[in-house]
């Protein structure tokens, strides 16, 4: 895992903030599949040339490289030291000499960067340390080049019209047994279709990224996350009645609005989304939502920017707003972080939207 950066206390807190902590039942009859299954052994040098050639793909739904220099630096010592090395899964596409890679794209990718020099080893061994692939003497290289990363290969037998059901499901058993995945990569990759195309694109809007205070998107989509739930709390809260249809807990209303939104665009939203960064950078500069920390407080920044997106952008004297908003701070947020309940959320999304349209 990304323990160095990314599983932070800061980073902890925020995911528990926007997923919350419910275990959710997938709901698919496994029983249903018929597969086989055999053993592959590829050298190393093997897994670039065919990522090179596009036999090895990295799936769509499959989540972005998040180990660090110093994991990546340990799989590579682990190979010259003859360590054991956990085999990877490759599912084999029908009618095709291609596969994916469904388990296993860290190890993969680390690979395929240090055959490209993309990074060097940080080993304590004086002869290897800080040495690039084409800086290591011909006996590690023959050592590297001699080793193998063993492999499963997948092939779906039946049904036979149900490849990227199965493709996701399986995903998600390989990638959630260990806690490796969070909410959003699972949603990711269960749902993975025109919505969450759409939101990529939009999670890349300039003025978006000086709100959110990172330039880069998140490799473990925390920012995607919280687009979602902006995206999501637009469509399904009533103005009128103050509340989110069909609304239960955080996590299974976020997981059933992209699933039963997957294939869906984001209409209007854009333009609305983008009147509504340039009216926030306009009127309260950049990361406007950061208090004490240097990520931004993400129940302040969904419930301020989802209110603003419900009033399609329609504020007046906005800092004169926010800054009333931030006064009564403790009262409304700072005793909730940890709350995802519906009244809670209702709760914060109503008391923002009557400052905001007060004259």
């Amino acid at each position: 895992m990304f323990e160095d950066e990314c599983e932070d206390k800061e980073y902890l807190e925020n995911k528990i903030a926007i997923e919350g902590d419910e275990e959710v039942e997938d709901g698919i009859d496994i029983l249903k599949n018929e597969i086989i299954s055999f053993v592959g052994n590829f050298s190393l040098p093997d897994y670039k040339l065919k990522l090179d050639k596009k036999i090895f793909i990295k799936p769509e739904f499959q989540r972005n490289e998040v180990w660090n220099f110093k994991q990546k630096s340990k799989l590579i010592e682990s190979f010259l030291a003859s360590y054991p090395v956990p085999p990877v899964i490759l599912y084999k596409q029908k009618g095709e000499e291609s596969y994916l890679i469904i388990d296993g794209f860290q190890r993969i990718s680390t690979i395929y960067s240090y055959y490209n020099n993309e990074f060097k080893l940080l080993v304590f061994n004086e002869s290897l340390k800080n040495k690039f692939y084409n800086e290591l003497s011909d006996k590690a290289k023959n050592k590297l080049d001699n080793s193998f990363l063993h492999c499963t290969i997948v092939r779906e037998i039946e049904p036979k019209n149900n490849s990227k059901i199965f493709l996701y499901n399986l995903f998600e058993r390989l990638n959630t047994g260990g806690k490796t995945l969070n909410a959003m990569e699972t949603r990711r990759a269960l749902s993975y279709g025109k919505l969450i195309k759409e939101l990529e694109k939009l999670n890349e809007d300039r003025n978006w990224r000086l709100i959110y205070g990172k330039n880069e998107p998140d490799n473990r989509y925390l920012d995607l996350e919280l687009l979602i739930r902006l995206y999501a709390f637009f469509k399904k809260f009533d103005r009128n009645k103050y509340e989110l249809k069909k609304f239960s807990s955080m996590r299974i209303f976020l997981d059933e609005f992209v699933n039963s939104n997957a294939e869906e665009g984001i209409g209007n939203f854009e333009n609305i989304f983008k009147k509504t960064t340039k009216i926030i950078i306009e009127n309260l500069g950049e990361n406007p939502f950061i208090l004490h920390s240097k990520r931004a407080n993400y129940l302040i920044l969904d419930s301020i920017m989802s209110s603003i997106l419900i009033l399609h952008g329609d504020i007046s004297c906005l800092k004169v707003k926010f800054d009333n908003i931030m006064e009564k701070y403790r009262d409304y947020f700072e005793d909730k972080s940890g709350t995802l309940s519906r009244r809670r959320v209702e709760e914060r999304l109503k008391f923002v939207l009557k400052e905001l349209k007060n004259e």
